[in-house]
């Protein structure tokens, strides 16, 4: 018994309905692999420094009632797992005093990320100031990145074993 081949037409429609699956497929495959880029203030419109009701909009949830002079919060802002740290300044607003994040999907403008080594940060900063904690290698340490100013914006690259497990933006006001 033979069995009948089904014909279908190629029109326009059919060809552009391919063409879109495709070109959908490539728009989610780029989405998965993007980095967000930081900076020694903060992960786009995530900065150090803004209030907790502009950081509230930013990860379009609410946050939870804080008590504390200071407090630590986790939260998801442009799908990236973050724990951000408030401080409780004037009038009793918190404000972001610190951004932690150890997924690989942050880096900074010169391409310094989770993994990589001091080698690399220290090349890659060479306009900035830094300084390294405890002065001799241990399994434990941290490179600090800043500018001085009228307010110290830091990164702290926290390393495990000579590779950076942790990276943190900081605000160091002058009281």
């Amino acid at each position: 018994m033979k069995k009948k081949m089904m014909h279908i037409p190629v029109t326009k429609v059919s060809i552009y309905l391919v063409a879109l699956f495709f070109n959908l497929a490539n728009v989610t495959a780029f989405a998965q692999t993007e980095t967000a880029v930081i900076s020694l203030y903060g992960i786009g419109d995530l900065k150090t420094g803004i209030t907790s009701s502009q950081l509230e909009k930013l990860i379009h949830s609410p946050i939870k009632k804080l008590n504390n002079s200071f407090d630590t919060i986790h939260c998801i802002y442009k799908g990236i797992d973050l724990d951000i740290c408030l401080e409780q300044g004037e009038f009793k607003i918190y404000t972001v005093d610190d951004i932690i994040c150890n997924n690989v999907k942050i880096k900074t403008s010169s391409g310094i990320g989770i993994g990589d080594d001091p080698l690399k940060i220290f090349n890659a900063c060479k306009n900035l100031f830094f300084c390294q904690s405890p002065q001799t290698a241990t399994a434990f340490s941290s490179i600090t990145i800043y500018k001085p100013g009228e307010s110290w914006f830091q990164i702290i690259f926290s390393l495990r074993n000579n590779k950076v497990e942790k990276i943190r933006i900081h605000k160091v006001t002058d009281d």
